[in-house]
């Protein structure tokens, strides 16, 4: 719908995936996940990043105006 380019996100895909792992595990009450600091370095670096690459995706749809244009069905 809006366009977005999602391979900007591919080089985050398996952080991001693994942190939804270990969401999950705790969530359904698993305790024997025990992340490392530098993995929780790791989890909010890769949050921060797709955050960026996010806002950025949107600056360009609004800038470029892509909302006018309807997709073609």
């Amino acid at each position: 719908m809006f366009n977005f380019n999602y391979a900007r996100f591919t080089h985050l895909i398996s952080t991001l995936d693994r942190l939804v792992h270990v969401r999950n595990c705790i969530a359904h009450g698993e305790n024997s996940i025990l992340p490392t600091q530098e993995n929780i370095e790791k989890f909010i670096d890769a949050v921060k990043h797709s955050i960026d690459i996010l806002m950025d995706e949107i600056d360009i749809f609004l800038m470029q105006e892509s909302y006018l244009y309807q997709q073609q069905a």
